[in-house]
């Protein structure tokens, strides 16, 4: 009978390492599946504001693929040399959304005209989003009648929890908000699209309102549409993360 000897499978510290050029590579090649895989996860979100009939109150919910906006009523007055803001409410109609603010006691209901306007006080909706966003457009309704469409807003990453009352425009950068950005724009009974830059990264809110210190005019219109969409990691940071990967990697093999 023959016999051959068994050969010992060697133990794990027997084999050769692996080049550090292959676990570069093998990292690199992971790391981009992922990276694609979240490119391809982009949503597009478009928030459609209006309803039927007439609701007022002092914060609406809207949601679309998995990210919600909660949307509340602020306004200033016009008149105060350092308007502050203060609470007002959410005025839903199927044109879009306005503001109810202390200065308007419309009683002719249903279907009361609160704009977001800037007639007495300079009214503004807050839009913040449980998920940093890319807003690409904002779209005004001058509902029943021709408006001038001229508006001012502020992005940024603010505490969901936070309370505009009692500040002024300047003390919105304290919140995390950066500098006003103004939209001009011309009469219309047509709505109006408002192009958004948002800073890479994306945003968790806008101020959006009436233009602030513009011309004679009158701005008014409700807010009907929000698009955008999700946020994914910027290409900077997936190298971060990345060389991240091979320095836990180097020390490991240390």
């Amino acid at each position: 009978m023959l016999w051959w000897p068994r050969r010992s499978r060697p133990r794990g510290d027997d084999y050769p390492p692996t080049p550090p050029m292959k676990i570069i590579a093998r990292l690199s090649v992971s790391f981009a599946l992922v990276f694609a895989a979240q490119l391809s996860a982009q949503t597009g979100l478009q928030f459609n504001l209006g309803g039927p009939g007439e609701v007022i109150q002092d914060r609406f919910i809207f949601a679309n693929n998995g990210v919600t906006a909660t949307a509340t009523a602020w306004s200033a007055d016009r008149t105060e040399t350092n308007p502050v803001l203060h609470v007002s409410e959410v005025v839903q109609w199927s044109p879009g959304i306005g503001v109810k603010n202390a200065s308007e006691t419309i009683t002719d209901v249903p279907y009361v005209p609160y704009y977001v306007d800037n007639q007495n006080h300079y009214d503004f909706i807050l839009f913040v989003f449980s998920a940093p966003v890319d807003i690409s457009s904002v779209r005004l309704n001058p509902s029943a009648g021709t408006f001038d469409l001229d508006a001012s807003y502020w992005l940024g990453n603010i505490d969901p929890a936070a309370n505009l009352s009692g500040r002024a425009f300047t003390g919105l950068a304290g919140l995390g908000f950066g500098p006003r950005i103004n939209s001009e724009s011309i009469a219309s009974n047509t709505s109006r699209d408002v192009a958004i830059n948002t800073p890479a990264g994306g945003v968790n809110a806008i101020l959006f309102g009436a233009r602030v210190s513009g011309d004679a005019e009158f701005d008014r219109f409700k807010i009907s549409t929000i698009q955008g969409c999700t946020v994914i990691p910027e290409p900077g940071t997936a190298a971060l993360l990345l060389g991240s990967l091979l320095l836990a990697m180097g020390r490991r093999r240390r």
